[in-house]
């Protein structure tokens, strides 16, 4: 996880910081790339989100059931 953390998740927050696109994304995408980013994190920490972790982490709860059909998926990952 802390390799999601430390760089995969900056890269796809910031891709143009790492060369990855030519240009600067705009703020609607970056919405959605960090979207994407916590829903990674998510999936690696094998964690979902909770009303009491805040109003802005409780507003991805609607990925909950789908975080939890991944699980196999990052196990399987991750045993490699």
């Amino acid at each position: 996880s802390v390799f999601f953390l430390r760089f995969f998740n900056p890269a796809i927050c910031s891709p143009e910081r790492f060369s990855l696109m030519s240009k600067d994304v705009s703020a609607p995408q970056r919405k959605l790339l960090i979207t994407v980013s916590k829903l990674l994190q998510s999936m690696t920490n094998n964690t979902t989100f909770s009303e009491d972790a805040g109003p802005s982490r409780a507003a991805y709860q609607i990925f909950n059931a789908w975080l939890k059909t991944q699980e196999d998926v990052m196990r399987e990952f991750w045993s490699h």
